[in-house]
């Protein structure tokens, strides 16, 4: 009378479930002791909180003893590589130091050459004769003197360009002529300034509202009418 199969399953398993011959001990007791059988292949070994037994485990390990061996021998040789470090880069710091001093010595010298060969130059041109025949000795010494009529338009022609293009030279045309402040000496400045630009007399007249109309004739204000009524809107046409 059964409908389907799995109403014929779910029966049986209720009827097995009331009618079971074994209890909960006899099946979950198997099962607990087939996981303890293979749980006690490796056996591990219980926590033990001696620090001591540890060490002596350590200790007597051949590996550990093998590698403190090993420390042992290159000890000597790391002392002596960091040692040979440290004296290379004390050596080097003071070839350097050395080295600095006598490029600055030797900087020193070349600017008190140069020193030396300005102030030359200055005393020459002070002893350049200001006027007179220009000899041999100030005609070489002397840079701007003129020898021909050719050297004379050239250096006119230099100078003009460098008028036209130096901004010193036109700077000086273009420089605002600033007059002297007014000091104020008994706390009051006895000068006024006056200004009469765009000065307004009668300010109601000048920003009151006008039509424009007040501007036009009455016969231009009868054309007006006549062509806006004939075209409206049109004002280039009218």
């Amino acid at each position: 009378d059964l409908k389907s199969t799995r109403e014929g399953l779910r029966f049986v398993v209720l009827a097995r479930l009331r009618c079971d011959r074994q209890s909960r001990a006899e099946r979950v007791f198997p099962v607990l002791r087939a996981n303890q059988v293979v749980s006690n292949r490796d056996p591990v070994p219980p926590p033990s909180d001696c620090q001591g037994h540890l060490f002596e485990e350590l200790d007597v390990d051949s590996r550990c003893s093998d590698r403190l061996a090993t420390n042992d021998a290159i000890r000597s040789s790391l002392v002596d590589r960091f040692v040979k470090c440290q004296s290379e880069i004390v050596e080097k710091s003071r070839r350097l130091r050395v080295e600095y001093l006598a490029l600055h010595e030797k900087w020193l010298e070349h600017c008190a050459r140069l020193d030396d060969v300005q102030k030359v130059g200055v005393q020459e041109e002070s002893a350049i004769p200001s006027g007179g025949r220009a000899t041999r000795r100030s005609t070489a010494v002397m840079g701007d003197a003129v020898r021909s009529d050719l050297e004379m338009e050239q250096i006119i022609a230099s100078l003009g360009v460098e008028e036209l293009t130096d901004p010193s030279y036109l700077a000086i045309k273009n420089v605002a002529k600033i007059p002297d402040m007014i000091s104020v000496t008994e706390g009051s400045v006895p000068y006024l300034f006056d200004d009469t630009n765009n000065l307004v007399d009668d300010p109601a007249e000048f920003y009151g509202a006008s039509s424009g109309q007040d501007y036009w004739t009455e016969e231009e204000r009868n054309t007006f009418l006549n062509e806006f009524a004939a075209h409206p809107k049109q004002f280039g046409r009218i």
